[in-house]
């Protein structure tokens, strides 16, 4: 949410990716139309079985990265829950979390492309 948060507010960062992070908007700030695009590229990797994000901020974030006319990517891993990336949510009894090495893989192999393009 952090590295997603610093390049909605143009801090000065080159790339920002996100992994099951959350997407509320920013507090106190105007319509995504009425603000300066986004200058970092931008990286979102989701899980599609994530039950803590609701489908509707996924939605609100791609609109609000089109809208600033962001260089972005949102990836959504199919089957993969909040938590893909760790390792210790493998045996998770919790709903919507867990690992899945799969995703993680994927993810990082996107990330690394990423950077390697933004520096």
């Amino acid at each position: 949410m952090c590295a997603l948060d610093m390049a909605r507010i143009n801090c000065g960062i080159r790339a920002a990716v996100s992994f099951h992070g959350s997407f509320g908007q920013l507090p106190d700030q105007p319509n995504p139309e009425e603000l300066e695009p986004i200058k970092a590229s931008v990286l979102i990797c989701h899980g599609d079985a994530d039950t803590h994000v609701p489908t509707e901020q996924c939605l609100n974030m791609m609109k609000e990265l089109r809208a600033r006319k962001a260089d972005w990517q949102f990836i959504s891993y199919g089957n993969a829950k909040h938590g893909f990336t760790e390792p210790s949510l493998a045996n998770s009894t919790r709903e919507g979390i867990g690992y899945d090495e799969k995703a993680a893989k994927r993810s990082f192999a996107v990330m690394i492309a990423l950077l390697k393009e933004s520096f």
